[in-house]
């Protein structure tokens, strides 16, 4: 192989791989953020009882839904997912 080609070989994999973390990283978006976002769990928590208009068994229980399919994730990440879910049922 000439220089060239090991230039344009270089080039594509750095190219590729900055096309494959604007993938990830946008994908993390549309879920909601990554680990560790700014999303406090109180906040986040708060945020569902508010929308099941202060009932705090039905906001528990969503976010225990949740934990079922995400037993890793944080309390946080739990209610933001919980809520994402509320609203796309919801319509909204």
């Amino acid at each position: 192989m000439d220089s060239n080609a090991i230039v344009l070989i270089l080039v594509l994999a750095l190219v590729g791989g900055a096309l494959v973390a604007a993938t990830v990283q946008t994908r993390r978006r549309a879920r909601g953020g990554a680990r560790g976002s700014p999303e406090t769990s109180k906040a986040a928590y708060r945020e569902l009882v508010r929308a099941v208009r202060g009932d705090r068994a039905c906001a528990d229980r969503l976010v225990e839904y949740e934990r079922e399919g995400s037993p890793g994730a944080s309390r946080a990440e739990l209610a933001g997912r919980a809520l994402r879910r509320l609203e796309r049922d919801r319509g909204r």
